[in-house]
């Protein structure tokens, strides 16, 4: 049986599906709240799960006034002691690059995350 929730974090909701993985594409910058976020997604996947998570590059960010918070590739790396970093990369390019990262509107950033305990 698969539970599905809505859980409201400040203005933001996430739709939480009881799962294996979580997965957080174009979600992040849009939460003030990025503990109560973390905490959601640590409760509501399996032990064994996952955690995936994908946010724009600086020019993205800049150009969308409902974001809140910019994610450096620093950020994703130092996320959260309950998530190991298993892999971080730029979409579409697969390699992370700043200068793509301020000139071009679809960079985006993937950190790939192991469950922890």
């Amino acid at each position: 049986m698969i539970t599905k929730s809505v859980i409201s974090i400040g203005k933001q909701y996430i739709l939480a599906v009881k799962s294996r993985m979580q997965d957080l594409n174009n979600v992040m910058e849009h939460i003030d709240e990025l503990q109560t976020a973390l905490d959601v997604c640590n409760r509501i996947t399996s032990a064994q799960g996952g955690l995936v998570i994908a946010v724009p590059g600086k020019r993205g960010f800049d150009l969308d006034l409902d974001h809140k918070r910019f994610y450096a590739q620093s950020d994703l790396r130092q996320l959260d002691a309950r998530w190991q970093l298993q892999s971080v990369f730029a979409a579409p390019f697969g390699v992370t690059i700043e200068v793509l990262s301020n000139a071009v509107r679809q960079y985006c950033l993937v950190a790939i995350y192991r469950k922890i305990g």
